[in-house]
């Protein structure tokens, strides 16, 4: 599984680097995409990160062996659940490593007043400027750290395979014309 993102102002595309694999067993898996600089490559890089995920236009979950596909990924039959989707960067984590500490405290420090800052130079409400309300989020949730696990108390649960279903049903179509 990759993630494929684009937006910006200049519809920048970028899709995550490395791919996540899947079993298909039928059972629920966490997934945790990295939508750092660091986890996602350009596809097309006419806008920078920074603006795509400040204005995300289209998002999408592909099956892709390589990031270079774009938007398109791999041809399969198969059906794809979600659920408990959710963002885990925290107001004040300018560098997306899951803790708000002295270095963003640092960053935002540097860019402060800027009117065309992005989310890594402190501007976390996405207006734009680096002002008291970024340092007022970032103070507040300074030394609170994300944990990229599953909730707890998730549970997993048995999802029937597509593939196994269809497979069957086939072999059943099949199997009923071959007696008529």
């Amino acid at each position: 599984m990759r993630v494929w993102i684009s937006g910006g102002l200049l519809g920048g595309q970028f899709s995550s680097t490395q791919s996540i694999p899947l079993p298909a067993d039928g059972l629920w898996h966490p997934v945790t995409f990295d939508l750092s600089a660091s986890g996602m490559t350009a596809v097309f890089p006419a806008d920078t990160l920074s603006n795509v995920l400040a204005n995300v236009i289209q998002l999408r979950i592909l099956s892709a062996s390589t990031s270079a596909q774009g938007e398109h990924g791999d041809m399969i039959a198969s059906t794809l659940g979600a659920d408990d989707v959710r963002a885990t960067t925290i107001p004040g984590d300018t560098n997306h490593d899951n803790t708000v500490n002295f270095t963003d405290l640092l960053t935002l420090a540097q860019h402060y007043g800027s009117t065309s800052a992005h989310w890594e130079d402190g501007d976390t409400n996405f207006d734009g400027t680096v002002n008291f309300t970024d340092l007022l989020a970032l103070a507040q949730n300074y030394g609170s750290t994300v944990s990229l696990a599953p909730p707890a108390g998730a549970a997993q649960a048995t999802v029937p395979e597509p593939m196994i279903a269809l497979a069957a049903g086939g072999a059943l179509a099949m199997i009923r014309r071959r007696r008529e």
